[in-house]
């Protein structure tokens, strides 16, 4: 299976952005000026030149952020109406109906809850005006100085937009807020009232306790997560709850009474359970669950209703919307790596008591798009791991999230994978209660793969061999990888489970033809998807990839010549491996196809290494443009520097390493495509020439074996390929947790 370690994740792309800064202590920097520039005054500093603010550091851009007003910025586009602490409007990325783009102005960042767009000012202007990052700070530089966009012009209209709701705030409102209110309360005052019914010394009261301690539960987390007891009497809660002065319409409202079928009055709508209250973001009990348990006095009597039962959905309730455990993870002081998705309340509260903190439940296996969204806001990476149950409703919600959630969950950077429990244990809960917390951790969290490649893997369990098994099976797997939004993974995945498909078929052709099938049913899709949103850009495909030059898209003399100018980037703006460049290109290991590129070469090597060997990039753009300015305009973009360049060199030894076994990796595959032709065109001669002509048949075949010797000697220099850069990237993992471990 594809090892989720060797493929370019986002998780990776974080893990190379945090080594930014042991890049810079190395003193492998973009500029050599940032010392003369943080003793400028901040006026001086918004003349700077065009190349100084490309090179600018965070502390730069943050400056001229702070000059702005963001609110003014986006008025100027966004018709904005005050709602809470944030401004909403229609969104300028896509035709918006219905107003879903919300902003904070004190923050200064945006987000689009329709088409998933996000970021703070820079990225805002880059989006609105198709700007690169270099060209948007420059665009918020010039806005700055012309103090169009300052704090002060603005801070009193935003003063008045924030008192007009409060003048206009109509009396229906008014009411609206109230009536929520007091749900709340009503729901607030049950939690206690449960809380406390657990610690009686009622027959059931006593049972429910010694439940909870058999299964391992502690009274800190029992007061923690508020667990109660729901008594066996018919309208105790009820009972109570009217006594403190809430009426019978806001207790049936809250979900925690029902009324009798004959008018006689109201029922508890939980009795004889053990209760779980759910909060909302803000802590506010919403809702509840509930769950039967045995009885220790009277081990033959059977308990009432299903084993799980959870509130109605009410005007403060969305199951949707809700994950238990999440406004922990929002208690916590730092965010983890990521969040588990696991079915069941209780499931949460094992792995809590076992030290697992970042475990969610979905309150079942109808997960919804929002739920993962509130996941991966709680954790640093976006990674959200699934973590169902064993059985048939597990797997069938897991495929599920797989065909309905992927594809909108990709467009938000978020990283779907899947844990997998051993056959035999039912849950989490179960596993850890069988074994231990690490080990549900070794053999669990850190086995859990992509939910697209685990998807894939079902598809191709229905393949049989037969040509009608095979069809079913391309369209499927098209299907799910057209959901993907990075084109490099999409090609991977292709190819992987095309070599799968045809693993017991010696014809090499057959899986560069089924790999073809599937990347066209997928360009297919997309293209489909892409004409219904047309004004709406795919963020993941359009963001800044580390792996864009296998995208199906582009050609091959695009992908080249994309490898070849990220080579020559590298080498203007680090002088620490120009030597390093220049050694690969002499030993043979990057050639370039390009003339042009091939004298900027040329020029880097005689003069970047001998002449201006510690040049940065400006003084070698500043040389260039003097000595070769025809070159220089030809290619000036590549000495400047954006937010891909950073992301992708945070070490820049192993962006050349990066660059040189991406070529390699182009002319293999091109050889495999030129030997997989000719071996096609002398199948077709061999069809011509018949029996009659028996030396040109024997030559003919005598040369599709030799091809053919070939293809499997490039393919395993493509497996090899395919391991080197397995192992770049677990050198960059490694040194990023050495990293980790020495600043902590």
């Amino acid at each position: 299976m594809l090892s989720q370690k060797g493929l370019y994740s986002n998780s990776v792309r974080k893990i190379l952005y945090t080594g930014q800064e042991e890049c810079s202590k190395r003193g492998q920097t973009l500029e050599t000026g940032q010392q003369q520039q943080q003793q400028q005054q901040q006026s001086s500093f918004l003349h700077t030149s065009r190349f100084e603010v490309n090179c600018m550091d965070q502390e730069s851009v943050q400056l001229i952020k702070e000059r702005l007003d963001f609110f003014q910025l986006v008025s100027s586009v966004v018709k904005l109406k005050p709602s809470g602490k944030n401004f909403v409007g229609s969104c300028p990325f896509h035709d918006d109906e219905n107003p879903s783009f919300s902003i904070n102005a004190e923050k200064k960042v945006f987000h689009c809850f329709a088409c998933g767009a996000s970021g703070d000012m820079v990225a805002f202007v880059m989006r609105l005006h198709h700007l690169s990052f270099a060209d948007a700070v420059q665009k918020l530089q010039s806005l700055s100085l012309e103090n169009n966009y300052s704090k002060q012009s603005t801070s009193s209209q935003i003063s008045e937009e924030r008192k007009e709701p409060k003048n206009t705030l109509t009396v229906q409102k008014r009411k609206r807020n109230s009536a929520l209110r007091k749900i709340k309360d009503a729901l607030s005052s049950a939690c206690d009232f449960y809380h406390q019914y657990l610690r009686r010394d009622t027959e059931r009261a006593v049972e429910a306790r010694t439940y909870l301690l058999e299964r391992g539960f502690s009274d800190s987390l029992i007061d923690q997560f508020q667990i109660g007891y729901a008594p066996l009497g018919s309208s105790e809660l009820v009972n109570y709850l009217l006594s403190k002065g809430f009426s019978s319409d806001v207790i049936l409202e809250s979900g925690l009474g029902v009324a009798s079928k004959y008018g006689t009055g109201l029922f508890d709508m939980f009795r004889d359970r053990i209760m779980v209250p759910l909060q909302d973001h803000e802590g506010q009990v919403i809702a509840f669950g509930g769950r039967v348990f045995p009885y220790k006095s009277n081990e033959q009597k059977s308990t009432f209703g299903p084993k799980y039962l959870n509130s109605s959905e009410t005007r403060v309730f969305k199951k949707s919307e809700i994950l238990f455990g999440a406004q922990y993870l929002l208690q916590q002081k730092e965010k983890p790596e990521h969040v588990v998705i696991v079915e069941g309340y209780f499931d949460v509260l094992t792995m809590n008591q076992a030290g697992i903190w970042y475990a969610t439940a979905s309150l079942g296996t109808a997960l919804s798009l929002r739920q993962i969204e509130i996941a991966s806001k709680l954790s640093k990476t976006k990674k959200v791991i699934l973590n169902f149950d064993n059985d048939i409703a597990g797997h069938t919600a897991a495929c599920r999230a797989a065909d309905h959630l992927l594809e909108a969950a990709s467009r938000r950077g978020i990283e779907l994978y899947i844990a997998l429990l051993p056959e035999g244990v039912k849950d989490a809960d179960e596993f850890i209660r069988l074994y231990s917390a690490s080990d549900y951790i070794e053999r669990v969290l850190n086995n859990a793969i992509p939910l697209v490649e685990w998807r894939a893997q079902m598809a191709l369990q229905d393949y049989d061999g037969s040509v009608e098994s095979k069809t079913r099976c391309i369209e499927t797997l098209g299907n799910i990888f057209s959901k993907i939004g990075s084109a490099s993974y999409r090609s991977q995945l292709a190819h992987y489970f095309a070599e799968r498909i045809t693993e017991n078929v010696d014809d090499p052709h057959r899986i560069v033809s089924t790999e073809d099938q599937i990347l066209r049913i997928v360009r297919k899709l997309r293209s489909r998807a892409s004409n219904k949103q047309e004004n709406s850009k795919d963020f993941v495909e359009n963001s800044q990839e580390l792996d864009p030059l296998l995208s199906s898209s582009y050609d091959e003399s695009s992908c080249i010549r994309l490898v070849e100018e990220f080579f020559l980037r590298i080498m203007i703006h680090f002088p620490c491996v120009r030597q390093r460049c220049a050694e690969e290109v002499y030993k043979g290991r990057f050639r370039f196809s390009d003339t042009s590129l091939w004298e900027l070469w040329k020029w880097l090597a005689r003069n970047g290494l001998e002449t201006y060997s510690d040049w940065n990039a400006e003084k070698l753009s500043v040389a260039l443009e003097a000595e070769e300015a025809e070159l220089y305009q030809r290619h000036a973009q590549l000495f400047s520097v954006n937010e891909q360049l950073l992301l992708e060199t945070m070490d820049p030894e192993e962006a050349v390493e990066s660059s040189v076994v991406y070529m390699q990796r182009l002319e293999l595959e091109h050889r495999c495509r030129r030997l997989l032709t000719r071996w096609k065109e002398i199948g077709d001669e061999i069809n011509k020439t018949g029996t009659g002509r028996k030396s040109r048949l024997e030559l003919c075949r005598q040369e599709q074996e030799t091809i053919m010797e070939a293809v499997k000697a490039e393919r395993k220099a493509l497996r090899e390929w395919k391991e080197k850069r397995r192992n770049w990237i677990q050198r960059i993992i490694l040194q990023h947790t050495k990293t980790t471990a020495a600043t902590k």
